[in-house]
């Protein structure tokens, strides 16, 4: 980064400043502790002091709606197809059995 860009940086409001690599990964980290990650994850999508970790916390929260998603897509797959028998569940406990008596 040039001396010109971070003189740009510094003149730009706290509310617009960009966030570092290391910010991201800090917020990343917290935000996947189990109660406090939520509660802040909570606070920061709706706070205002920072627009690019109010924007950062909302993409949070939807890849964790994607995620969660997806796993219920899957376990809807896999309970439709171990309840319909069109993949018994001996199948697969029979398919670990040999798999662990392989070894």
């Amino acid at each position: 980064m040039t001396s010109l860009e971070r003189a740009e940086i510094r003149r730009l409001p706290k509310k617009y400043r960009p966030l570092g690599a290391w910010g991201y990964f800090w917020y990343n980290i917290l935000f996947s502790i189990p109660v406090i990650g939520l509660i802040a994850l909570i606070v920061c999508s709706a706070s205002s002091k920072n627009i690019v970790r109010r924007g950062y916390a909302r993409s949070y929260w939807c890849a964790l709606v994607v995620g969660l998603i997806f796993l219920v897509a899957v376990a809807g797959v896999g309970a439709i197809l171990i309840f319909t028998d069109v993949l018994p569940l001996e199948t697969i406990t029979g398919f670990f059995e040999e798999l662990l008596a392989s070894k």
